[in-house]
């Protein structure tokens, strides 16, 4: 495995990139955490209660 040859300075400035790098990173994951559970769709309410259940029974048949 290759070493790195760095000076400590050098070093410092590599670890502070990566951790702004985590940190935005981050901080999309949240955004788009919040930005997902304001969208969650509300179930239609003409839709039968029980129209997963075909859903599923519908993919059983074909396996």
């Amino acid at each position: 495995m290759n070493e790195l040859d760095i000076t400590n300075t050098q070093a410092i400035i590599l670890l502070l990139a990566i951790g702004l790098l985590f940190l935005c990173l981050n901080r999309i994951e949240r955004h788009k955490r919040d930005f997902l559970k304001q969208t969650t769709e509300t179930p239609s309410k003409d839709l039968n209660p029980c129209y997963g259940r075909y859903i599923q029974l519908a993919s059983e048949k074909n396996n």
